[in-house]
């Protein structure tokens, strides 16, 4: 795959939508993912994974305030929702690289399909589809796994025995398969199923720093 920075292509496989019933004014009806037509979810996860903090209901007559969703064609109803964000980076605005899987089939066009892991213990999670499989054995998708907030230093072992399983479930080869590690010195475990790629997250995405840290007064 050589696309350049310009049209480097972020593909996502599945979207869903949400609705919000209820009164304007209600504090639920200010969720991120309201004001979006099509809410991104993330690679490789259920739709189930995604969620969390919620509380989902089967007969909506009773109550006056829920949520619709709508995803695979199927309708769910909740009374409290919360769903994961696709995060990668605040700093940089990715959204104009992000494509649909389908489509991009359509137009025969190349792309990195990133799996936002969080850290090395979700590999065990990731289930990929036939669609995709297929697609990295023809060179068309490569697999990027985004493990860069923890830097695996104390669990090498365990990292390895879940990418080792990772890498033989779906027959998998460094051409394919990428791993941003918040562990810089990661590339002296690069072998020929699989390729590290270190990348500082907290260095760009400082959580844990105040906004006003910085703001040292004028002499």
């Amino acid at each position: 795959m050589n696309n350049n920075e310009s049209s480097i292509i972020f593909g996502v496989e599945n979207y869903c939508t949400c609705k919000y019933y209820g009164e304007i004014d209600d504090v639920e009806n200010h969720q991120w993912f309201l004001k979006f037509d099509k809410i991104l979810i993330k690679n490789g996860f259920s739709f189930d994974h995604n969620l969390y903090d919620f509380e989902e209901i089967f007969n909506v007559e009773p109550d006056e305030k829920y949520y619709e969703v709508i995803y695979n064609n199927t309708i769910r109803y909740f009374k409290k929702l919360f769903i994961r964000p696709w995060f990668i980076s605040d700093k940089y605005s990715l959204n104009k690289h992000f494509e649909c899987v389908d489509d991009l089939i359509k137009s025969e066009k190349s792309f990195f399909f990133i799996i936002d892991c969080g850290d090395f213990d979700n590999i065990k999670n990731i289930s990929l589809s036939e669609k995709i499989i297929r697609l990295t054995t023809y060179n068309k998708c490569i697999i990027v796994l985004n493990t860069s907030y923890e830097p695996f230093s104390m669990e090498t072992t365990y990292f390895s025995l879940s990418l080792e399983n990772f890498v033989k479930k779906y027959n998998l080869n460094k051409n394919n398969l990428k791993i941003l590690s918040g562990n810089l010195l990661s590339t002296i475990y690069n072998n020929d199923r699989y390729e590290f790629i270190p990348y500082c997250y907290f260095l760009e995405n400082p959580w844990f720093v105040k906004k006003d840290s910085f703001n040292f007064p004028k002499i």
